[in-house]
């Protein structure tokens, strides 16, 4: 089974809420729901007061109440049960925060381009033409 995206999973949350059919996600009445401006499975062009793992997290506290309970969620076929915490578990372990070997592996991961640190305050290999203006020229 293909893991879904936390954007997909509010999607798939949104279709479950609204009897699998897409018209009617689409003309949702519940504008306060936190999962309203992801309801598409895309970013909104507006940008709303939350992301979207915020959303999840918000949404399941307000589901269950406090923290332990979102933690001991007894619902794993809830879309969103795995971004419950407002965290992606799919990174766990690739956190680059202070982990130089960690980021390495997420940056080779996330754009297909491989960076090495040991290059990163080598400024020669770096090709770039500024314009020189004259201050007198307008």
């Amino acid at each position: 089974m293909k893991r879904k995206t936390y954007l997909k999973s509010i999607r798939a949350f949104c279709l479950d809420c609204m009897g699998k059919s897409s018209e009617t996600v689409r003309d949702c009445p519940a504008r306060h729901c936190k999962f309203y401006p992801y309801r598409f499975g895309k970013t909104p062009e507006t940008k709303p007061d939350s992301t979207p793992l915020k959303s999840i997290r918000l949404y399941c506290l307000e589901c269950v109440g406090t923290s332990d309970e979102v933690k001991n969620c007894s619902m794993p076929e809830c879309p969103a049960y795995y971004y419950r915490f407002g965290k992606n578990p799919h990174l766990k372990g690739n956190n680059p925060k202070g982990n130089p070997k960690a980021l390495k592996t997420f940056r080779q991961n996330s754009s297909g381009q491989q960076f090495l640190a040991s290059n990163s305050n080598d400024l020669s290999q770096i090709d770039t033409q500024v314009p020189i203006t004259d201050k007198n020229s307008k």
